[in-house]
């Protein structure tokens, strides 16, 4: 019986996500970081940068702050010594020393340092304070292009600063936008010297030149006609926004600071809306963070919280990103759910579920299997199952799913360490198709686990309408979601909450308790209480709208019932929400 609720549950998953259409190939991770210099090789400096860069373990990463020539060889021996064997460095720029870079695990086919003559069109033109980098890296064997542009912007709070940072910004926005290179996924990554919560700046715009400018500036003349023509808006953004979304990135403590002494959220990684649109998870990492609940998964040995202060003055970005192949046949399409949310076991057992693979396209999907990303200290297994999550063939054995059709799995992972509410993206791949986007809560895992075994609360949600939406008929009106959990874990204290995944959508939640029979016992926003082994418990979230519409985005907009013991996560459920 619990198979078949499951599978219930699934089919309702894949209804609300059957409009979202899938084109994903390539999970890549990068990083962006202002170093501040990267140190000579056995200074403290560079041990602690190395030992940051390999926790995060990225695919690729922007530095910005590479200071002298000196420090192009010391980039040079931390690549070598970190694995990456492709670099793109820009020169000491017109107005200061500063250089950005890349280093990366995929070959980079082509790199330019952009200078303000070369993307004005005005020989003139010396208004950029630092080089504009450019590296086209290939994310395939077949040379699928990855657009990276990494910049560094003026610093300092004076009219003069920020009237540089716009010229600058307005310089990214020619480079991403430039007709000639064509639909390319992009990102634009570094440190932008502003933080976007001090919008909105003042002056507005600037229609003639502040003073103050270093001598040998001089300010193109597509720039001089923007000035004449109504101002140049006094917002780096307002350049960048056109061709590339900000990622939001959190510390985990819920900060989003990136230069810790001063509270400021500088740094950036900003995606194209190709790769957006496949969705991308990311996050202010912060070593003083380790140890607390809902990091992107790590590699290796925590950090100390020395660590971070001793590498660089500013705390590295990263996101891991689904980018589009253009190599890759688009005729077929996966969607995919995955129930329960998530799991908490001890190392070594086993933490099962269920997912569901639906193909929209219209040929058949080959080869279709499911894994675990890089990073994982997990092994993996799965087996097809049939419409009532009973096994059928053989375990760990790829299988083709029809156009039209859709196949269930059982999946286990078995941990091999500690983890602490590790989202995990599943690998959902065939061979002649992209990968199934990740989307939190639809079709992604959260993991714990810890040398004891803990409260493990297998947890589904329901909604009234019972196709997995919360549907309030209008931008103030109140509905709610149900939901039982039973413990197969070991018995604990467990602290049950409600919340929309860090989205600010306009609602208020509100947890309530209820029996079996669903008599109200306990509201409040979350709710503590102890769960025996075996024990059922059983939920209600009141949802009440604040007065904004909320679309129906079933992939973004979604509500989550979490049960957190000793700070981790020991079960989950989720629904989507959207007014009418």
């Amino acid at each position: 019986m619990a198979g078949q609720r499951l599978a219930h549950a699934l089919g309702a998953l894949l209804l609300v996500i059957g409009s979202v259409a899938v084109h994903a190939d390539q999970a890549v991770r990068v990083v962006t970081w202002n170093v501040e210099t990267v140190g000579a090789p056995g200074s403290a400096q560079y041990e602690a940068t190395a030992r940051v860069l390999r926790r995060i373990d990225a695919d690729l990463v922007a530095i910005t702050e590479v200071s002298t020539s000196a420090d192009v060889e010391h980039l040079a021996d931390l690549a070598f010594d970190l694995g990456y064997l492709h670099s793109a460095v820009a020169p000491a720029g017109p107005f200061g020393g500063l250089r950005a870079a890349v280093i990366s695990d995929f070959p980079v086919i082509l790199s330019n340092a952009w200078s303000s003559a070369e993307l004005s069109g005005d020989v003139a033109a010396n208004d950029l304070t630092r080089y504009i980098l450019e590296a086209t890296v290939a994310i395939s064997d077949d040379d699928d292009p990855l657009r990276v542009i990494v910049a560094h912007l003026k610093s300092g709070g004076s009219n003069t600063d920020a009237f540089r940072r716009a010229i600058e910004a307005y310089r990214i926005g020619q480079l991403a936008g430039d007709p000639g290179i064509g639909d390319d996924p992009v990102l634009i990554m570094g440190d932008l010297n502003a933080d976007i919560g001090d919008e909105p700046m003042t002056p507005v715009h600037f229609d003639v030149a502040p003073g103050g400018l270093p001598t040998g500036f001089m300010i193109g003349l597509d720039v001089q006609a923007i000035m004449s023509g109504g101002g140049l808006i006094n917002d780096p953004f307002f350049y960048l926004n056109p061709h590339a979304a900000i990622l939001d990135a959190r510390q985990i403590d819920g900060l989003d600071a990136t230069r810790p002494t001063s509270g400021r959220r500088l740094d950036y990684v900003l995606a194209g809306p190709t790769i957006v649109d496949l969705g991308a998870a990311a996050q202010v990492y912060d070593c003083a963070d380790e140890g607390l609940a809902g990091s992107l998964p790590l590699i290796g040995t925590p950090v100390d919280a020395v660590v971070c202060p001793n590498a660089a003055d500013h705390l590295p970005v990263f996101a891991d990103l689904v980018v589009p192949m253009a190599s890759t046949a688009k005729d077929t399409r996966m969607n995919a759910a995955v129930l329960p949310y998530a799991r908490a076991v001890a190392h070594g057992e086993t933490a099962t579920a269920f997912a569901s693979v639906i193909n929209s396209g219209n040929v058949t999907a080959t080869g279709c299997s499911i894994g675990l990303p890089d990073r994982i200290p997990a092994d993996f297994n799965y087996q097809t199952t049939n419409v009532s999550n009973a096994l059928i063939g053989s375990p760990n054995t790829p299988v083709d799913i029809p156009p039209g059709a859709t196949q269930n799995f059982v999946f286990g992972i078995t941990p091999t360490g500690d983890l602490r509410a590790t989202e995990i993206a599943l690998v959902i791949d065939c061979n002649n198709t992209p990968w199934a986007a990740s989307r939190a809560g639809l079709n992604t895992f959260i993991l714990s686990a810890a040398a004891s075994r803990p409260p493990d609360l297998l947890a589904i949600g329901v909604t009234p309408s019972g196709d997995g939406a919360v549907r309030l008929p209008s931008h103030d009106a109140t509905g709610v979601f149900v939901a039982a959990a039973v413990n197969i874990g070991s018995a604990g204290t467990v602290t049950v909450s409600a919340d929309d995944g860090g989205r600010g959508l306009p609602v208020n939640l509100v947890v309530c308790e209820t029996n079996a029979g669903g008599t109200w016992l306990a509201c409040d926003n979350s709710l503590t209480r102890a769960v025996d082994a075996g024990q059922t418990v059983y939920y209600t979230v009141v949802v009440t709208g604040t007065g904004s519409p909320i679309a129906f985005d079933p992939a973004t907009n979604r509500l989550f019932l979490r049960f957190v013991a000793n700070g981790a996560t020991v079960g989950a459920t989720n629904v989507a929400v959207a007014t009418l």
